[in-house]
């Protein structure tokens, strides 16, 4: 979604994403105590291997803008290393990775479906009791309009809870795209 803007040729070449005003891609690269309280920044760096530090927002900040120069028709050595099988993130990740596996009991490890099946069981549950708090049922939320505040907090409270993504919340509470659910929620944050 960041790269959005460099797809789209409203960010000039070399510029900087952070350039662009109308993304959130310039919060990700500010401390904790500086950007916007609703943003969070932990999935997206977590998934690149880096952590809500100094030192991650820089990994942060190199990998965007190599893949935005590879958007733009160019390529920088990061990309190559990538594309070569070196890893990317913190430099501590292959430890941290090596500990979280010697870590690991032997036996009665979760498989991955069975952790989905258990969060989205969680992820109901929230509904239900929200649902429940309110006086109202799945019909009724789903004859509601698309953006209801209603939904917009019960979206809120199972990103902040569950590891659903944006695409199961909107169809579930029948928000329309996972696009117009997130700035549903933005918007009631703001």
């Amino acid at each position: 979604m960041h790269l959005n803007p460099v797809r789209a040729g409203l960010v000039e070449a070399g510029s900087g994403l952070e350039s662009y005003p109308r993304s959130s891609y310039g919060n990700y690269l500010q401390t904790a105590r500086t950007r916007k309280p609703w943003l969070r920044v932990d999935r997206l760096l977590g998934e690149l291997g880096c952590r809500d530090n100094g030192r991650g927002r820089r990994e942060f900040k190199i990998y965007m803008e190599g893949r935005a120069n590879q958007e733009q028709g160019g390529e920088d050595d990061m990309a190559k290393h990538i594309r070569r099988g070196w890893r990317f993130g913190a430099e501590d990740f292959l430890e941290r990775l090596q500990e979280k596996v010697e870590l690991a009991p032997e036996r009665g490890n979760h498989r991955p479906e069975e952790v989905a099946a258990s969060m989205e069981a969680k992820a109901n549950g929230i509904i239900a009791e929200e649902l429940a708090a309110r006086n109202l049922t799945l019909r009724e939320l789903e004859t509601m309009k698309k953006m209801h505040p209603v939904k917009a907090e019960i979206a809120r409270k199972l990103r902040k809870e569950t590891t659903m993504t944006w695409a199961w919340i909107a169809l579930r509470l029948h928000g329309g795209s996972p696009n117009t659910m997130t700035s549903t929620v933005y918007q009631m944050e703001l």
